[in-house]
């Protein structure tokens, strides 16, 4: 190999690796706290939910579920917390009921493809299954509807 194909495969190679660490700083840099929505996920008996992280890592989602007769309204709680572009959670109730083990899974480790302040991709590392949601402000509240 040449000596100028050996420079600019070099010179890629270092671009590539800027652009990728550039990248990653940027998702750690993005905070996951707050409330976010989600509506029309992958799971067809979810119609919408709402995650509301806190900063002292523990979360409570809102799920609206298809049932019959029409939407259900279902809590999760337990805690999170990030490794730079995977989070975890770990459910300890479910309607306020503790979780058992045996019957649920409970941890769950997701991927973060992308996240702004306004909006979060990410998937189930496992399934590949993948989550789009929305920033909602700290008042919002998901009532017995999936917004519009």
């Amino acid at each position: 190999m040449s000596n100028v194909r050996r420079q600019t495969s070099m010179s890629l190679r270092i671009a590539f690796a800027s652009i990728a660490a550039a990248f990653s700083q940027v998702i750690s840099a993005q905070t996951l706290d707050g409330k976010w929505l989600g509506r029309d996920g992958p799971q067809a008996e979810v119609a919408c939910w709402l995650i509301d992280r806190k900063v002292d890592g523990t979360y409570a989602v809102e799920f609206l579920v298809r049932e019959r007769p029409g939407l259900v309204k279902h809590v999760e709680t337990g805690t999170w917390h990030r490794a730079g572009v995977r989070y975890i959670t770990v459910a300890e109730t479910f309607d306020g009921q503790p979780i058992k083990v045996e019957r649920v899974k409970r941890t769950a480790a997701y991927q973060i493809e992308y996240v702004s302040n306004e909006s979060f991709v990410y998937f189930d590392v496992p399934t590949k299954v993948r989550f789009r949601v929305q920033r909602v402000p700290e008042s919002w509240t998901l009532g017995s509807k999936c917004p519009l």
